[in-house]
């Protein structure tokens, strides 16, 4: 009886994140397309790129996360050699961050004028700062 509970409420946790991920990407869309006064046309090319790149991102971070939860289950384990590869992955990591970022800025002013993609940073860091004030509440 324990085990369907239990079950139940991971499908719930599970069913309710990818909703919540669905609410804040429509979110996303919508104060992104406000505050960087998206034409249709530019919505059309700008979306699929930045949803490209969102993915991207993810996909590095997931990455790094498995990473570091392995390095956790193995902690007393490790050698000084693997600690240190863990400690520059870290840096490793970054750099590849840094690598989309720098991809998909070029991408980004291809699609959109300059001050829009401007602006497009300053809407990411408000949008951050909107959710996490949602969040907090």
């Amino acid at each position: 009886m324990k085990k369907i509970v239990v079950l139940g409420i991971v499908l719930a946790l599970t069913c309710f994140s990818g909703y919540a991920q669905e609410n804040i990407a429509a979110e996303r869309r919508a104060f992104f397309t406000e505050q960087l006064v998206l034409s249709p046309a530019e919505g059309k090319t700008f979306w699929p790129a930045y949803d490209q790149y969102l993915a991207e991102l993810e996909i590095l971070r997931l990455d790094r996360r498995k990473e570091i939860a392995q390095a956790k289950l193995n902690s007393a384990n490790l050698s000084d050699k693997e600690l240190e590869a863990l400690v520059n992955n870290r840096i490793v990591f970054k750099q590849r961050e840094v690598d989309i970022e720098k991809k998909y800025n070029e991408k980004f002013k291809q699609i959109l004028p300059i001050d829009k993609v401007a602006k497009l940073y300053l809407a990411q860091e408000a949008f951050k700062r909107k959710l996490v004030n949602k969040l907090s509440k």
